[in-house]
């Protein structure tokens, strides 16, 4: 998985994304959220696989693989 979007993050891997779109995409995730980059390494072990989750509470959290 090479892009997850929460609520108010998303996490890409841009090396993964042709170069013809990588800027633009970059670019428009960063208009409406805080961006985290991954490595293509980081991509393989699952680091991109993330589902934004809410507690009881209220609070956001990313649960990770442990290989993540």
């Amino acid at each position: 998985v090479l892009l997850s979007i929460g609520e108010n993050v998303a996490v890409l891997c841009a090396e993964a994304v042709d170069e013809k779109f990588r800027n633009e995409l970059i670019s428009s995730i960063k208009k409406t959220h805080q961006l985290i980059l991954i490595s293509e390494q980081q991509m393989n072990s699952f680091a991109g696989n993330l589902l934004q989750l809410k507690n009881t509470s209220g609070n956001n959290f990313w649960p990770l693989q442990s290989s993540a």
